[in-house]
C-alpha cells in the first residue's frame, strides 16, 4: 500500500512539470506570430524585462491567438523569442492648420504696446502709491495755501512792474516760448488721459469681486464705495493731474507779458481747480475719474489747437477754445448730477463731503465763465453794431 501510493505520487508530479512547460510555450507562440501588429511587441520575455521598453499587446491579437491551434515550440524557436526584440515607431503628421482669419500685430506694435501698457498702468511705482503727507510731495494744506498765494501775488506784481516800467501799449516779446509750452502741455494732458484710462480699466478687473453687486462700472467711476483709500493706480495719477495744475498756471504769466492784462477769471479759474484735485486727493473724493478723463481730453486738444495756431497754421473761423471750455463745463455739471443721484440711489459715495464743497467750487467757476462769455460776446456785438453805424457815416463824408 506505501508502495503504491508513492507511485501514485511520482506520476502527478512528473504530469504538472509537463504541463508548465507546455503552458510557457504556447504562450510563446501567441506573441511569436508575425499576424501581430508591427507595432505591438512580438516577444513575451521583453514585456516583463523590466531594463527594456515594452507595449503592451492588444486585445484583437490575444483573441485571433486563442482561436488558432498552438503546436509544441521547439527549443530553437523558444530561444530566438527570448532575444530582445526592437520595435518600430511611425510618426503620423497631421495636416497644416490654415492660417488665422485675425493675423496676430507684428511684434514691434505688440512689444511697444505691452511697454506702454506695463509705464501706465503696471509699474511698481503706479500701483504701489499711496498719498501720504510725507512722502508725496506738494501733499500738505501749508503748500497748497502758500503756492495759491505766491501765484496771485507774483502775478499781480509782475502786473503791476509792467504798468510802471514800460510804456503802454508794447508787448514782451516771447517767442517760441508759447508754442513750445502748448506742445509740452498737450503732451502732458495726453499722457495722463491715457495712464488713467488703463489704470481705470485694471483697476476694474482687480477690484470688481468687491462692488459688482451693488453697482456698474460706469456707477463706480461716478461713485466710490465707502471706506476707499487713496492708493493706487487711480490716485497716482490724480496725483500726476495735481501737479500738472501747477503747470498751467504759467500760461497766466504769457497773457499778462503779451497782452498787459491781468484777467480775474484765469487767476480764479486756475486757483480753484488747483485746490479741487488737492480735495479730490485728500478725501477720495468720488467722480475724480471721470472728471480727470475729461479734463485731460479737453486741455490734450485746446493746447494743441493753441499749438497749431502758434506755428502759424490757420485758426478756426468760431472760438474754438471757448467751445471745448464749455463742453467741459457741461460735462461736469452732468457728472455732478449723476454723483448726488447715486448718493441717495445706492447708499451713499465716498468723500461726499467735499464733493459738496466741490460743488460750489464749480458753480463759482461757471457763473464767472458765463459772466466772462457775457461779456465778451456782448462786447463783439457793440463793437460790430458801432461800426455798422460809423460805415454810413464815412459814405456821407465821401460823398461829400
Amino acid at each position: 500500500m506505501f508502495i503504491r501510493s508513492m507511485l501514485l505520487y511520482l506520476y502527478f508530479c512528473t504530469r504538472a512539470v509537463v504541463y508548465n512547460r507546455n503552458s510557457s510555450a504556447q504562450t510563446s507562440d501567441i506573441f511569436s506570430n508575425a499576424s501581430c501588429p508591427p507595432f505591438i511587441l512580438t516577444n513575451y520575455s521583453s514585456y516583463f524585462n523590466p531594463r527594456q521598453p515594452s507595449i503592451l499587446p492588444s486585445k484583437t491579437c490575444f483573441l485571433s491567438k486563442r482561436k488558432e491551434k498552438t503546436p509544441k515550440i521547439s527549443q530553437k524557436l523558444y530561444d530566438r523569442t527570448t532575444k530582445p526584440t526592437t520595435t518600430t515607431v511611425v510618426l503620423l503628421l497631421s495636416k497644416p492648420s490654415p492660417p488665422p482669419s485675425n493675423p496676430p500685430p507684428p511684434p514691434i506694435i505688440s512689444m511697444i504696446t505691452q511697454t506702454l501698457i506695463y509705464y501706465l498702468s503696471q509699474h511698481p511705482s503706479i500701483v504701489t502709491f499711496r498719498w501720504s503727507h510725507i512722502q508725496s510731495w506738494g501733499s500738505t494744506w501749508s503748500f497748497l495755501l502758500t503756492s495759491i498765494a505766491f501765484y496771485l501775488t507774483f502775478c499781480a506784481l509782475v502786473h503791476l512792474f509792467l504798468q510802471i516800467f514800460i510804456k503802454r501799449g508794447r508787448t514782451v516779446p516771447l517767442g517760441p516760448i508759447p508754442a513750445a509750452y502748448s506742445l509740452f502741455m498737450a503732451l502732458i494732458s495726453v499722457v495722463i488721459f491715457s495712464g488713467i484710462l488703463l489704470s481705470t480699466a485694471a483697476e476694474i478687473q482687480e477690484t470688481r469681486w468687491f462692488w459688482r453687486r451693488s453697482k456698474t462700472p460706469f456707477q463706480w467711476l461716478l461713485c466710490f464705495p465707502l471706506g476707499t483709500r487713496p492708493s493706487g493706480r487711480v490716485f497716482f495719477w490724480s496725483y500726476m493731474y495735481y501737479l500738472s495744475r501747477y503747470l498751467h498756471m504759467f500760461r497766466t504769466f504769457f497773457t499778462i507779458l503779451r497782452l498787459r492784462k491781468l484777467v480775474s477769471f484765469q487767476l480764479v479759474n486756475n486757483s480753484i481747480l488747483t485746490f479741487m484735485s488737492f480735495l479730490w486727493l485728500e478725501f477720495s473724493q468720488s467722480f475724480q475719474v471721470l472728471a480727470i478723463l475729461i479734463a485731460t481730453l479737453v486741455y490734450s486738444i485746446i493746447y494743441g489747437y493753441r499749438f497749431w495756431t502758434a506755428v502759424g497754421l490757420p485758426s478756426a473761423c468760431f472760438p474754438f477754445v471757448l467751445n471745448c471750455q464749455i463742453v467741459l463745463l457741461g460735462c461736469n455739471v452732468a457728472c455732478h448730477v449723476g454723483v448726488l443721484s447715486l448718493h441717495f440711489m445706492k447708499g451713499g459715495c465716498n468723500g461726499i463731503g467735499a464733493w459738496w464743497f466741490n460743488s460750489v467750487l464749480n458753480g463759482a467757476i461757471l457763473f464767472l465763465f458765463l459772466n466772462f462769455y457775457v461779456k465778451m460776446y456782448l462786447g463783439k456785438r457793440k463793437e460790430v453794431i458801432s461800426e455798422a453805424l460809423e460805415e454810413p457815416e464815412m459814405m456821407k463824408v465821401k460823398d461829400k
